[in-house]
């Protein structure tokens, strides 16, 4: 791929725009506690982050339970969650050093950005616009807008689709395999980024195109190709 013919970045949002983990497991420890559960704490959720919230809840009150939970356990424990995430949705949550000026160097590239994310839209929008990049994306694709989220390719086509792009001349960067192998599998170059959740296997583990160690680098290795 020459960097001329680049035209679309695709970006993951937990664990690669921004650290996002510490809210996200307060809130699921306290809805832990509202329903009378165990709560878990950073690192136990951390390693649950990639997959949605509804994943993300399931796997917390399995982990407090002993068993997989019946409706009449999850779907109060998702409103609560819910209720929860969206009042502390941006208390300790910042971008990773390089994010903002890294952004700004792939649309001056002639780049259209894309955040595609599993975070349902009701966290994904006023989570961007709290960070103060919102406005940087041409399209934001979260969790629930499609029938089918990260690791299937399609969030990734309806970006390419929507935004009249060949999915040959577009790059998903993300943490984890969801992303790494969504990216494949929509024929995108990838990139993976070394600081984030992973979900359980190492980045570069996943045949990931390149990996990075900070967003900042992304850049300078796009304009190479």
């Amino acid at each position: 791929m020459a960097a001329s013919t680049l035209r679309l970045a695709a970006i993951d949002l937990d664990g690669t725009l921004a650290d996002t983990v510490a809210d996200i497991a307060d809130s699921v420890d306290m809805t832990m506690t509202a329903l009378q559960l165990r709560p878990h704490g950073i690192d136990k959720v951390k390693s649950w982050i990639g997959n949605g919230i509804p994943t993300l809840l399931r796997r917390a009150l399995a982990d407090s339970t002993g068993a997989a939970p019946d409706d009449d356990l999850y779907l109060p424990a998702l409103s609560a969650f819910n209720r929860i995430y969206a009042e502390n949705l941006a208390r300790h949550s910042r971008l990773y050093p390089g994010v903002a000026g890294a952004l700004d160097k792939l649309r001056g590239m002639g780049l259209q950005l894309s955040c595609v994310t599993n975070k349902h839209s009701r966290f994904t929008l006023p989570l961007l616009k709290s960070l103060g990049i919102y406005s940087a994306f041409d399209l934001v694709v979260s969790g629930g807008d499609l029938p089918k989220s990260k690791p299937h390719p399609m969030p990734l086509l309806h970006a390419a689709n929507t935004l009249h792009i060949d999915a040959g001349h577009a790059v998903m960067i993300g943490d984890s395999n969801n992303d790494i192998a969504a990216g494949r599998a929509a024929g995108f170059y990838t990139i993976g980024v070394t600081y984030g959740y992973s979900g359980g296997t190492d980045i570069k583990d996943t045949g990931a195109d390149r990996v990075v160690e900070s967003f900042a680098d992304i850049p300078a290795i796009l304009s190479q190709l």
